[in-house]
């Protein structure tokens, strides 16, 4: 999905065991798929239909439909409408002492980096 998409919030983040946010593609060819968030106080990691779409340090940005404005975690709402924004990362962090320090495994996440890129949409 690196790019964009325009989603429904389908779960609370706002429970504190919750380390996701879940998202419903309900636009398009992505109707009945879904789109999960891995977020602690950002968002970490993105998963198309359970396996890993994007990860950091490409920034997942998360904007109101509606009014445009960003959304930042936990401020989400269920049955909100969302676009979720995929920008890439500086050139710098794309080095292996970048990736060292601001990539996926730095937080946790057991994936290796996967950028944002049009040749990655829908985990192909």
């Amino acid at each position: 999905m690196a790019g964009s998409g325009l989603f429904t919030v389908g779960s609370d983040i706002n429970t504190p065991s919750e380390s996701a946010l879940a998202l419903g593609l309900d636009e398009g060819n992505d109707a009945g798929h879904t789109y999960q968030l891995g977020v602690k106080n950002e968002n970490l990691v993105s998963y198309y239909d359970g396996k890993v779409d994007v990860t950091i340090p490409d920034l997942i940005c998360v904007i109101d439909e509606n009014t445009g404005e960003p959304v930042t975690n936990p401020h989400y709402e269920i049955g909100q409408s969302l676009a979720v924004i995929i920008l890439p990362a500086p050139d710098a962090f794309l080095t292996p002492k970048g990736l060292a320090t601001f990539g996926p495994a730095y937080v946790g996440v057991d994936a290796p980096y996967r950028p944002a890129s049009l040749q990655n949409r829908h985990n192909k």
